[in-house]
């Protein structure tokens, strides 16, 4: 129950984009709600290069017993040069070339000299 709490209080935490702005955060983690049982699936592109590198993503679908039951996509970056670079993340299907994606989220990543990140949602 307490993983549970915590891991919903980090959603509500990411999805607000509330700026992450804690001096000893050494990754920041995006979580973003996805389905991928429709074919959509959330990318994101980098407008600065070499500012983060991605550590992990991964998805992790709701405890339920529902077929085609949604989740969360969540992707984990750390600081590799001082900088600030914007993530754009866009909810697609990766084959349908020519489509707008159905939602865009764009993070901006600030990274400090000791490679600590604070990120804002814009």
């Amino acid at each position: 129950m307490k993983k549970l709490f915590v891991f919903i209080s980090l959603i509500t935490f990411f999805t607000l984009g509330i700026s992450a702005c804690a001096p000893s955060v050494k990754q920041a983690v995006i979580s973003l709600d996805g389905n991928p049982t429709t074919g959509y699936s959330w990318t994101y592109r980098q407008t600065n290069e070499g500012i983060v590198r991605e550590v992990s993503s991964k998805y992790e679908s709701e405890q339920s017993d529902l077929m085609g039951r949604g989740g969360t996509f969540i992707f984990v970056f750390k600081g590799i040069n001082k900088g600030e670079t914007e993530l754009i993340f866009e909810y697609l299907r990766p084959w349908e070339e020519g489509i707008k994606p159905i939602e865009t989220k764009t993070y901006i990543f600030k990274v400090d000299a000791n490679k600590h990140i604070s990120f804002t949602q814009k």
